[in-house]
Formats: structure tokens, sequence, C-alpha cells
């Protein structure tokens, strides 16, 4: 039997012989009698892999969906540089192999060479051998220093390599993480923790005018240490991106608040990565307002996807 209740008519799910089909964006179960499809159509979202089924709530949220392959499509070519990094690194250590094979026999035969010339010089040309000592040990410390050298610079190419590859990935990885996640700031704390979080359901069930449930809300925690005269933001984690998208697109609700709740405001879990480049952008609109008298811009767009938009401001008749 599916957890949970129908994302058409509302309703629970009263006994295992009830037949339902899954979204598969965010799991949500819906009859198939809600469904009105017949039973040729139910068989082929069954059977087939190819064919998806997407719930209402998430077709009307398709930019996440988007975002979602995105992040994916990133994650893939990700993985595709660290292979070719690695198929670098071992041709690296083949050549590195075969050119430590060539200086060791090279030191064989400056071996050889320094033997026959031990057992051909005598004491008489003592002299002659000690000055062919000397220029044995300068090729080898050639051999040697070429050696460190090249191995050097091939370990810090892969090393910086790997090292910015790792970084898309945890980047990427971040940003997956918090792409459920929803911030409340200057929301004043509460006694307790279980006040805090009977205070922020009012504050989501008044904004979306009670279309939530306990369900879809994970974890409610306030961000960061506790310090003294510090107001910490208040970070939400959703189970699916629909109620978090359902929220924030009711945000306007804020202001019919009481009391110091009007005075909340509500965003996106932004990575640091994502919010150096959200005020990039914004302090760029912000001086093209002040520049251009013709045009307003403003920053539009998905996480990560952001973009300046310019809007011909609207002269209004004396």
């Amino acid at each position: 039997m599916s957890k949970g209740h129908c994302v058409k008519c509302k309703s629970g799910f009263k006994n295992t012989k009830e037949t339902v089909v899954k979204c598969c964006f965010c799991d949500g179960s819906v009859h198939t009698k809600c469904l009105e499809y017949d039973d040729e159509m139910l068989r082929i979202i069954n059977s087939c892999k190819n064919v998806k089924y997407f719930c209402d709530n998430c077709l009307l949220y398709s930019d996440n969906l988007k975002s979602l392959s995105i992040l994916i499509e990133k994650q893939d070519d990700c993985n595709r540089q660290l292979k070719q990094i690695m198929d670098s690194s071992n041709e690296i250590r083949s050549q590195l192999k075969q050119f430590k094979t060539s200086v060791d026999q090279n030191y064989d035969k400056l071996d050889l060479i320094k033997a026959d010339v031990d057992s051909l010089l005598d004491k008489s040309t003592a002299k002659v051998k000690s000055e062919f000592d000397k220029s044995i040990n300068v090729v080898k410390k050639e051999f040697s220093s070429l050696w460190t050298d090249v191995v050097k610079n091939k370990l810090e190419v892969v090393t910086n390599e790997v090292k910015s590859v790792k970084h898309t990935l945890d980047v990427s990885n971040d940003s997956k993480e918090r792409e459920n996640n929803m911030v409340i700031f200057n929301l004043k704390k509460s006694e307790n923790a279980g006040k805090d979080r009977d205070v922020v359901m009012f504050i989501l069930m008044s904004m979306t005018e009670d279309k939530l449930n306990d369900a879809d809300i994970l974890v409610i925690t306030r961000q960061g240490h506790r310090r003294d005269g510090v107001l910490r933001p208040v970070i939400i984690k959703f189970s699916n991106a629909v109620s978090k998208m359902l929220t924030l697109k009711t945000s306007f609700r804020i202001k019919l608040l009481e009391g110091d709740l009007k005075n909340i405001r509500v965003s996106h879990d932004l990575s640091p990565e994502q919010r150096v480049e959200l005020k990039s952008l914004l302090d760029t609109a912000k001086s093209k307002n002040v520049e251009d008298n013709d045009f307003l811009y403003r920053v539009r767009g998905s996480i990560g996807r952001w973009k300046i938009i310019k809007f011909p401001k609207v002269v209004t008749a004396q």
C-alpha cells in the first residue's frame, strides 16, 4: 500500500488492493480512478521504462525538472572530465616508467665504462681516473635533476586538474542538497525549539492557505552557531520541490501577517558561490538603473541561471 495521500483527490489509500500510479519526480501517488485513464494506458505507464508519469503539481513547476536535468548533465560532464584526467594520468605514468628505464640503462652503461677504465688505468693514471669519476658524477646529477623536474611538473598538472574537477563536483552536489531548501530571515528566536517550529509552521500554513501538511516539511532548524545579538536564519527542508515553490510563490501573503512576522522575508537556500554570483548581477543591474533613464534592469531566471533583463520605463502622463 502506498503511504501518504492521493496527489489529485487528496484522500488517503484505504487498502493494499487499490491501484495507484507514482509520479517519477516527487514520488507522489495517484489513484488510477482519479486519472480517468483506460486499462491500455495504465498498462503502458506501468510496463514501459521510457514512459514516465508526472503529476499535475510537478508539471506546474517544470522549471525544477529542467534545473535537475542541468545538474545531472553537469555531474555527468564532470565524471567524463575525471575519466579523461585518469586516462591522462595513466599515460603519464607509462611515459615516466619508460623514462626511468632509459635512465637506469644509462646508469648501467656508465657503471660499465667506469669498470673498464678502472681495469685499464694503473696507478700512474690516477689523476685521469679521478677526473673521469667527476664527469660521471656530473652526468648522474644531470639525469637525476631532469628526472625530478619531469615528475614534479607532470604531478602538478594532474593534481591541479583533479582539484578543479573535485571543486566542480562539490559545488554541484552542494547545490543539489539545497534545491528543496528555503530560508526565512528576520524571524525572532522563540523560547524553545518546539515553539520555534510551531511559529514556522504557522507562517507556512498562512502563506499557502493550509495547502501543506507535516509530511511536506522534513527539517526546520536555525542556521549556524548561537551568538549573542545575532538573529540566525531559519532553514526549512521540504520533502519535494513542488511544496517549496508553492510556498515561495505565495510569499506576498507575508504582508498579511501580524506583528513582527510581517517583517520576515524568504529566499532560496543558495550556496556561497551562488550568493556571490547573484550579488554581482544585482550590483550590475543597480548601476545600470542609475545610468539609464529609459529602462529598468532586473535580475531574473532560475537558480544558477540568472541574467539581467531590461524593461522600458512606463512614463505616466501628466
